[in-house]
């Protein structure tokens, strides 16, 4: 009796699509599809691997089957198809022809090659070697405006130090180092993956090649002082307007717990447990997933913050309305609303940057060592892997004691949270035991009562109270 052919078999799983494929007499395999939307592609993905699996039992070379069903899940068309032509030169013992893929036409250009970088078919194709790339959408603009103007037609094997240097010449004068060391590294790490897939015999730059990294304190930055940051989140204008109360609540919790911005950015209600003051970051740039228990006050802000959001679904964002790519601009231009006009904060110099998003990460430092916290209890929040960062903050801790500075109580820096949290916790005209100031039960505070509450924070700072 002939047996009935295989065919492949998909399910779904959770909202994941799963391809089933008989590798064996009474055995299949479930193999996940990352990219798959519809149990139908499912299924088709199925029977094109499962008919390489089929060709590959009928010639008796087994041992590739594992492979072309790893593979099989995650290609894309093109690598598919080439994952066919391969499976035939298997079966037809033609060994030969396993040479690298060609472009369209000719031989792999730097731009074919990159894109598969940064596309992540390399990490499809080689998961336990190639990781997807981080913060791709930033490589592809330097791809494109640095690199591939000027050597996206040259084939990988003609590729010399000469199209290097090239690009490097090509950069504007006044790129900062550490801008132009980002674009070099771009041009080594696709160099260096096209010897390892074997597209390349040898890599064609030199040791010391790329461009040393600047030191930390050789470019002048800044962050905000703690009472600016307490007139950032009583977020009144000097027009009388008040700023959006997402992107404070936003402010406050990067200036109080460490996160980079994508971090943020990525953060759902499911990544925090509001109930213990816990948030998890299993995914983020350093593939170093970090737990920590959240600042007291932050968690009390974002249990407020969670209430005000209405309805919201655990994979939502807890910052869904902030306006992240442009983030430094509004958080500049927040600032200055306010009244915020330390000259230094917003000046621009060769060896000088204006306030940045990143300084908010500066201003969770710091406060931490301001506060005694030793430098595993920061890195477990900020996620840096070396100590030595962190010696680059000390003078701005001195600087805050000289000042006689000291960071507000997150559960009282924004003023209709500080009156919400009170009221919900107590009820009618309560007294905060911090500045002795009493609190409505209103959900928005005054404006003369944030005045009030900020005169009060500043002449007075948690670290002169008795």
């Amino acid at each position: 009796m002939k047996l009935r052919e295989s065919t492949g078999g998909a399910y779904e799983k959770r909202g994941q699509f799963f391809m089933r494929v008989t590798v064996a007499p009474q055995q299949r395999r479930a193999e996940l599809l990352p990219w798959c939307t519809s149990l139908a592609a499912a299924k088709e993905r199925a029977g094109v691997v499962q008919v390489l699996v089929s060709r590959l039992r009928a010639a008796g070379e087994v041992a590739f089957i594992e492979k072309v069903v790893e593979l099989g899940a995650t290609a894309d068309a093109a690598t598919l198809a080439s994952l066919g032509e391969k499976v035939s030169a298997i079966t037809a013992g033609h060994f030969d022809r396993l040479a690298p893929a060609k472009g369209k036409g000719g031989p792999v250009t730097f731009r074919t090659f990159a894109e598969r970088w940064t596309s992540g078919d390399l990490a499809r194709l080689h998961p336990d070697h190639i990781e997807p790339k981080a913060s791709v959408q930033d490589d592809v603009e330097r791809f494109e405006k640095h690199i591939f103007p000027h050597v996206e037609d040259v084939p990988l094997v003609d590729f010399t130090r000469a199209h290097a240097d090239l690009v490097m010449a090509k950069l504007p004068p006044t790129m900062k180092r550490s801008t132009r060391r980002h674009v070099a590294q771009l041009v080594n790490r696709v160099l260096h993956l096209a010897v390892f897939v074997d597209v390349l015999k040898h890599h064609p730059l030199p040791r010391g090649w790329l461009p040393k990294m600047p030191r930390a304190d050789s470019i002048g930055k800044e962050s905000l002082l703690p009472s600016e940051e307490a007139r950032l989140l009583a977020g009144y204008t000097k027009g009388g307007d008040p700023i959006s109360l997402a992107y404070r609540v936003a402010y406050l919790f990067l200036h109080r717990e460490g996160m980079r911005k994508g971090e943020a950015k990525a953060l759902t209600w499911a990544d925090l447990d509001l109930e213990r003051g816990m948030v998890s970051l299993d995914e983020n740039k350093t593939d170093r997933p970090r737990s920590w228990v959240l600042d007291p006050g932050v968690a009390a802000v974002l249990v407020k913050w969670k209430a005000q959001c209405g309805a919201v679904k655990p994979v939502g964002a807890v910052f869904a309305d902030i306006a992240w790519d442009a983030l430094a601009r509004v958080y500049r231009a927040h600032c200055e609303a306010v009244g915020i006009d330390r000259a230094r904060l917003f000046q621009k110099k060769a060896n000088k940057l204006q306030l940045r998003a990143h300084d908010m990460r500066a201003f969770f430092i710091t406060s931490g060592m301001f506060a005694g916290r030793d430098a595993l209890w920061i890195t477990d929040r900020s996620g840096h892997t070396t100590l030595g960062m962190l010696r680059t903050y000390e003078r701005d801790v001195r600087r805050w004691r000289e000042l006689g500075e000291a960071p507000v109580d997150a559960a009282i820096a924004i003023p209709e949270l500080a009156a919400a949290n009170t009221a919900a916790g107590r009820g009618g005209k309560t007294v905060d035991s911090k500045v002795g100031e009493s609190v409505s039960t209103r959900q928005v505070a005054t404006k003369a009562e944030v005045a009030e509450w900020q005169t009060q924070r500043i002449q007075n700072p948690p670290s002169l109270r008795a």
